[in-house]
């Protein structure tokens, strides 16, 4: 039911605003002062100017929200527009105090403002249990898709990022539909893979990971080592039907390294001299990182064909170091 929206105090909802903007002078100032003079057109194009510029901070929804209250009859349509962005805006910054006091006014202005967060609330419990039905058929093609659309409507949630992972982790390459890139990969921001690509590139911080037949290490970029992660094992398995091989095959240590100096001190560290040896695959300095992945899978095929080729292994052998 629509209601006249009798809103008497400011609401100081920038009070609710995250700590992070609270700490930034503000980008909305002018338009805070042309709303204070009642300069209304003007606050809203300084107020859409800004938001153009930096969509994401809910100080700009606070203004529109308040700009739409003091018209001299409330533009109650515009309140619950930009009321429903405020309210998406407080729940992505994870804001559930100024979230919970505002939540009440908007419900004074119409009491079904919020429908569609039930509703979507509802398909969003239906598709993670298909997800969990296409899971346990090995369905993993379509248990990524839908889990994709859960993601692309809640991006911050953390208990789906970490389902996504355990899905991604159990299903390889399968996940991406066989692209070599792993679909892992496209849900990290680019501030995330910055930042972890640049602590993971010396060798004391390596990215490190073990699957069924590998233990991986690494100092190449995050896109490299989950990518190496889904494809190896599934390559392994590849070989074991190739060659009609039963037995336990040895488990291999497969190091990628970024740097020349991080390849010699392993070579060093592990056979007490820097020469390269037939346990170790080789540093390619003239190599891109486009072309490693190739070289990699190159020198573990080799490696494959001399233990299930010939049916003979020997202790568990460091592959390819480049």
């Amino acid at each position: 039911m629509l209601k006249t929206p009798l809103l008497g105090l400011l609401f100081a909802l920038t009070f609710f605003a995250p700590e992070a903007e609270a700490c930034q002078a503000s980008s909305f100032e002018e338009a805070q002062q042309l709303l204070a003079a009642g300069k209304l057109e003007e606050a809203t194009a300084a107020t859409l100017q800004e938001l153009s510029k930096n969509p994401y901070n809910t100080e700009g929804y606070v203004l529109m929200f308040d700009i739409a209250r003091a018209q001299a009859e409330p533009d109650v349509e515009a309140m619950l527009r930009w009321g429903k962005w405020l309210s998406w805006s407080f729940s992505a910054s994870g804001n559930k105090e100024g979230l919970s006091v505002f939540e009440p006014k908007m419900t004074e202005l119409y009491e079904n403002w919020n429908a569609d967060t039930a509703t979507l609330g509802s398909w969003s419990k239906s598709v993670e249990k298909a997800i969990k039905s296409a899971t346990s058929k090995k369905q993993y093609r379509l248990a990524g898709h839908l889990m994709n659309k859960l993601l692309d409507l809640n991006p911050q949630d953390r208990r789906l990022q970490k389902m996504y992972d355990k899905l991604a982790d159990k299903a390889g390459a399968e996940l991406s539909g066989g692209a070599f890139v792993s679909d892992k990969v496209k849900r990290k921001s680019a501030k995330w893979l910055a930042k972890n690509n640049a602590k993971h590139s010396v060798w004391e911080n390596a990215w490190t990971k073990k699957t069924k037949y590998y233990d991986i290490e690494t100092t190449m970029d995050y896109e490299f080592y989950e990518t190496l992660a889904a494809i190896m094992d599934e390559m392994n398995e590849f070989y074991r039907k190739v060659y009609d091989y039963k037995k336990k095959p040895p488990r291999a240590r497969l190091v990628v390294h970024r740097k020349r100096s991080d390849f010699d001190r392993f070579t060093q560290e592990l056979t007490g001299n820097p020469i390269q040896s037939e346990a170790i695959g080789g540093f390619g300095s003239m190599l891109g990182e486009r072309s490693m992945p190739t070289t990699v899978r190159w020198e573990i095929q080799t490696k494959r064909e001399q233990i299930y080729g010939t049916h003979y292994s020997t202790k568990p052998a460091t592959n390819s170091c480049l």
